[in-house]
């Protein structure tokens, strides 16, 4: 079995006297695929942007890799996300004024990393090679969205997180998106953790999260 690299326990998230997360109790594998689910306003995106270290627990405890995160200084939170977590959006959030190539290798720049050549070996073996050199403009929103997704691991993270990341593509592209995600996953033995809608994709994970109203429901193992 593989190691735990993520738990919470009795995370809770207040805002403005609004109890946004409430009891969560949580753990993730390392390696492990995990879909998030439920309706609008369950408090999905809020767990996810407290695993990503984007935002704090109210109260409760949250530990990566067996470090309380609450202990961590500002600069330590933001060593970890730029090394250690990728996040992919929704929407791809491309630089429009760098060539993809400039965007994908950003966030090797920000961590000090001048070797390139492990993820432009990715970008090759995908064959997205020729997509390098153009702006984010001329290409599709399903080029786009692969394009975020390299970018999120171009320093090869042991955790992603992506907040709904097919929301606004269509069936194919959703099918090569998780793809993409899944190979990944498996291939450097990355920890997973999707927020999805989509119930299809949920069933391709190796365990679903269903949230409601800020409260975690049900914990399920989709049948392979």
């Amino acid at each position: 079995m593989q190691p735990k690299v993520l738990e919470t326990k009795n995370l809770c998230k207040t805002i403005d006297g609004v109890e946004i997360l409430r009891n969560i109790n949580f753990t993730a594998r390392q390696g492990e695929k995990i879909a998030l689910i439920g309706e609008s306003g369950a408090g999905k995106t809020s767990l996810l942007q407290i695993l990503g270290m984007m935002d704090s627990a109210s109260s409760g405890e949250f530990f990566l890799r067996g470090e309380l995160a609450s202990s961590m200084s500002d600069r330590e939170k933001t060593n970890k996300r730029l090394h250690d977590i990728g996040f992919v959006y929704q929407f791809h959030h491309l630089i429009e004024e760098m060539s993809v190539r400039e965007n994908i290798l950003t966030p090797l720049a920000l961590a000090g990393n001048h070797d390139h050549t492990k993820i432009l070996e990715l970008v090759e073996r995908l064959g997205l090679t020729g997509l390098l050199d153009r702006a984010p403009h001329t290409l599709s929103g399903g080029e786009k969205q692969r394009i975020s997704v390299l970018r999120a691991v171009a320093n090869f993270p042991w955790l992603l997180l992506a907040d709904e990341p097919t929301g606004n593509l269509d069936s194919l592209n959703t099918d090569i998106i998780i793809d993409l995600f899944l190979e990944l996953a498996d291939t450097y033995n990355m920890t997973l953790i999707i927020v999805t809608h989509n119930h299809d994709i949920a069933k391709r994970m190796d365990r679903v999260v269903h949230m409601k109203d800020g409260v975690i429901v049900e914990i399920t193992s989709p049948s392979p």
